[in-house]
């Protein structure tokens, strides 16, 4: 399972996007994929065997720290 560190945005950043803040800290979505991703600020697992075209274009708020986090677009290889 590869796992990928998300990148940290402001809140502003966040802004009219779709944010998914859960109350708790671990997976917000769990699926059948070969990627897990971690929240870039402390390391707490926020996607859990996901695709990549699940969850591009979210915002997830750790619920551990409450860091802002979004997949980073270039961690697939070309």
């Amino acid at each position: 399972m590869t796992r990928i560190k998300m990148t940290v945005i402001t809140e502003a950043e966040a802004k009219g996007q779709s944010v998914l803040a859960p109350p708790y800290a671990g997976p917000v979505i769990t699926a059948r994929g070969d990627l897990n991703y971690e929240c870039g600020q402390c390391g707490t697992e926020l996607l859990a065997k996901v695709a990549y075209k699940q969850v591009v274009n979210i915002v997830i708020k750790c619920g551990q720290c409450g860091a802002h986090n979004i997949v980073p677009p270039t961690h697939l290889p070309t």
